[in-house]
């Protein structure tokens, strides 16, 4: 459900691309996959933002420079999402959304729990099977599952700068097609034509620069369907695989690089990344609230 309503009342908009559309884009590679947002956008406009005599039966809404205002919600949809206080596993705790038609306007809320977490709270305690970060909460246990974690961390650096670096020796690929190698082109990689059906790639993302497959690397880049899949693929490949053991100062360092990032919810692919374990649960399930002494007549 993504609606769209203007000064209290809910509206058609016309655009190119649609509103709907711009909104399921802002929350991109947010949100886990195969789950879609409910969202609806409230826009207070000023009479001399909409164009009244665009539609003579004002069944639909043009707007003015459509692009400002899709701009402004994208960027306050971001916001939204880069709260690092609660996992998107716990969105019930939320006041999701509360809508009601009063005679004249609409009422929204949309708001999160107000108790947010610092960086000093984020206290890395161990990992488990060398795959699980182990951290501490005053009132809960996170584990942070290394790989999607490092995976976020690479994805957002490279989305925010998209490096290509020479290589001293080139790279030797094997039977692509013409769409494969324009693709790599695409990406800003240089390639070019090196025997029969033999290619050289002599310039890579710089992730991949020195990584022992990349040969493989290159053959997965070439056959995916834009350069954000791309940088998806190269973070992916890049970040620290689960089953290699980190120092707490490793593993701390890549906490508090997650808990950085815009949206730290989920990986890129979409799979959640923080799993919280409340103290109240464990407390419950421990019976701890049992005067214990007491069965015993103590």
């Amino acid at each position: 459900m993504v609606r769209v309503a203007i000064n209290g009342r809910w509206v058609e908009l016309h655009s190119d691309p649609s509103w709907q559309q711009v909104i399921l884009e802002a929350f991109g590679r947010g949100l886990p996959r195969q789950r879609f947002p409910l969202c609806i956008a409230h826009l207070h406009l000023p009479p001399a933002a909409i164009d009244w005599s665009a539609e003579p039966q004002k069944r639909t809404i043009y707007l003015r420079e459509p692009e400002q205002w899709q701009a402004l919600l994208v960027e306050r949809i971001g916001q939204l999402l880069a709260s690092p206080a609660t996992p998107l596993s716990y969105a019930s705790s939320y006041q999701v959304l509360k809508a009601a038609e009063p005679p004249n306007r609409y009422r929204t809320l949309l708001s999160p729990n107000s108790n947010q977490l610092s960086f000093s709270k984020l206290k890395v305690v161990g990992q488990l099977h060398n795959t699980y970060i182990i951290v501490e909460q005053p009132e809960e246990i996170w584990l942070i599952e290394q790989h999607i974690a490092h995976e976020r961390v690479l994805y957002e650096q490279i989305e925010a700068d998209w490096q290509v670096v020479e290589l001293d020796k080139p790279v030797l690929l094997e039977s692509l097609t013409e769409a494969q190698v324009q693709r790599l082109q695409d990406w800003g990689l240089a390639i070019a034509p090196f025997g029969v059906q033999v290619w050289a790639v002599r310039s890579v993302p710089a992730l991949l620069r020195d990584r022992p497959d990349i040969a493989a690397a290159l053959m997965e880049l070439s056959q995916v369907a834009d350069l954000t899949a791309a940088k998806v693929a190269v973070a992916c490949r890049s970040a620290i695989r689960n089953g290699t053991p980190l120092t707490l100062v490793e593993m701390q360092t890549l906490v508090d690089e997650w808990h950085r990032c815009r949206q730290p919810h989920t990986c890129p692919h979409g799979r959640p990344i923080c799993l919280q374990l409340q103290e109240s649960s464990l407390a419950r399930f421990f019976r701890r609230h049992w005067v214990v002494g007491k069965s015993h007549g103590i």
